[in-house]
């Protein structure tokens, strides 16, 4: 891993475009990080890992994937975006940094690979559950013009591929 000596130092960061092999860690943190947002853990957690996997894989399979690596060790990933372009609108699914790796802009970084970001509409399916300090969800969405819309995603995953 080609971070500096410091843990306050910012990671050697490339994005590339996920892959088959990516998508364990990927299906595996995003179930992780969503079963403990309120109130998903009041479900239990294999009726909700069961059921959520379904739904996180359709998205995968009709999503763009990109992620966040290490310069140097293309398979060390510091976090992901789940993502679509349909119509001149983006609709970004999930956005996962890992913890250690939050603070360094890599979200920031994973956000401007999102096809015309920042140009187009963009409609995010998930709250992020950790947010910049000192910032409030509603600052998150103005600052990078995002429309909360949850219900898009029923939407996605029973239309045809």
């Amino acid at each position: 891993m080609s971070t500096n000596s410091s843990q306050d130092d910012k990671p050697n960061v490339m994005v590339r475009e996920g892959n088959q092999s990516d998508f364990n860690y990927i299906i595996n943190s995003w179930l992780e990080e969503l079963w403990n947002h309120h109130p998903n853990y009041l479900i239990n957690k294999n009726v909700f890992n069961k059921n959520y996997s379904e739904i996180i894989k359709k998205l995968l399979s009709k999503s763009h994937v990109q992620v966040a690596v290490d310069e140097e060790d293309h398979e060390h990933i510091y976090g992901y975006v789940i993502f679509e372009s349909i119509n001149d609108i983006n609709i970004v699914h999930w956005i996962n940094v890992k913890l250690i790796f939050r603070g360094f802009k890599i979200a920031e970084l994973l956000m401007n690979s999102v096809s015309n970001f920042g140009k187009t509409e963009t409609l995010i399916t998930h709250l992020p559950r950790y947010l910049p300090e000192k910032c409030s969800t509603k600052e998150v969405l103005r600052k990078y013009q995002l429309k909360y819309d949850p219900f898009i995603i029923h939407r996605r995953i029973h239309e045809k591929t």
